[in-house]
């Protein structure tokens, strides 16, 4: 039998007594650098120290987008021009706006066709009766993707049908106008669509909008407008102290709004014609427009409530004016 030193020379058992319960120590085996032992090759030499770059992997496996991400969609030329029609300096360039979703594109058509300039529908869109009135206005619908619907769209679900249609709001007619509409500042799309719309509605003869109010042909004002846009005079980004100067050279008495005003619209002292003057949302008509004003007027309320949304304001008042003119 072997002597166990000659077989492991780390091992010294001479220093070991037969008598002796010490315990040899254990052999120290050099340990390369590297990653942990259960992670080490079996041969050191060949185990590359850096780590793994994954620049050196294969071709078909690199990218800097996602797995997840789709692939960039590229549009043509004419729809990249319709995208830019959701901004507003690239309505007021091409003097064209967006109409989207089968409502306000049926109305459009029925009262302006000569406005569309184009008609844009999904696959899969199913609105037979519209299709037939396009058809009988010879007006051709151009079918896309529903990915690129949905680029052009301004909803979170595409009706699947766009229109681009040109300028065509009605100018006001001054000599012949005797209730107007006068906005400052009223930045909300959905407000401007519903006062377009009341006006319509209650008789209004013409809509000024200010400096800092939403453009009526934004997608959000459109869809709210239903269509009103195109029936109902408008001028857009006007001075109003100007216009309330022209105004009551025309014989208007200037109305604004307050919930701080003494009198209510029936008891002002008014003239034939009647300019009503509506704020921004939260700061209310503007002191200096105030003060241009020849009355301001309050609506009567029973409840304790601070004020009223502007576009409910005007829709009251606009009743009660038409009332008022019989």
């Amino acid at each position: 039998m072997k002597n166990p030193s000659e077989e492991n020379d780390s091992f010294d058992l001479s220093a070991f007594s037969e008598k002796s319960e010490t315990v040899p120590p254990k052999p120290k085996i050099p340990v390369s650098e590297g990653p942990p032992p259960y992670f080490r090759p079996s041969s050191p030499r060949n185990y590359d120290k850096s780590p793994r770059s994954f620049d050196k992997s294969p071709r078909s496996f690199r990218s800097d987008r996602p797995v997840w991400e789709k692939p960039a969609l590229v549009l043509s030329p004419e729809l990249k021009k319709l995208m830019l029609l959701r901004t507003e300096k690239g309505r007021y360039r091409e003097s064209r706006f967006l109409i989207e979703g089968a409502k306000n594109i049926t109305d459009t058509l029925e009262i302006t066709p000569a406005a569309i300039r184009g008609v844009w529908v999904s696959d899969g869109f199913e609105d037979d009766v519209l299709k037939e009135l396009l058809r009988s206005l010879k007006i051709e619908a151009k079918v896309v993707p529903v990915r690129e619907m949905a680029m052009l769209s301004d909803t979170d679900t595409p009706q699947g049908i766009i229109a681009v249609a040109n300028f065509a709001s009605p100018r006001p007619d001054w000599n012949t106008a005797h209730a107007v509409t006068l906005l400052d500042g009223v930045q909300d799309p959905g407000n401007v669509g519903a006062i377009l719309r009341t006006s319509v509605a209650l008789g209004m003869d013409a809509v000024v909008l200010g400096k800092g109010t939403c453009d009526p042909y934004n997608p959000k004002v459109v869809r709210a407008s239903v269509a009103s846009l195109l029936r109902m005079p408008i001028e857009a980004g006007e001075d109003l102290s100007a216009k309330i100067h022209f105004l009551r050279t025309k014989g208007f008495s200037v109305v604004a709004t307050s919930p701080l005003a003494k009198t209510t619209l029936d008891k002002a002292k008014l003239r034939r014609k009647v300019a009503l003057l509506f704020g921004n949302e939260g700061a209310g008509v503007g002191p200096n427009l105030m003060d241009q004003a020849d009355v301001s007027v309050r609506i009567p309320m029973r409840g304790k409530v601070e004020s009223l949304n502007v576009s409910i304001a005007h829709g009251i008042l606009a009743h009660e004016l038409m009332r008022l003119r019989g």
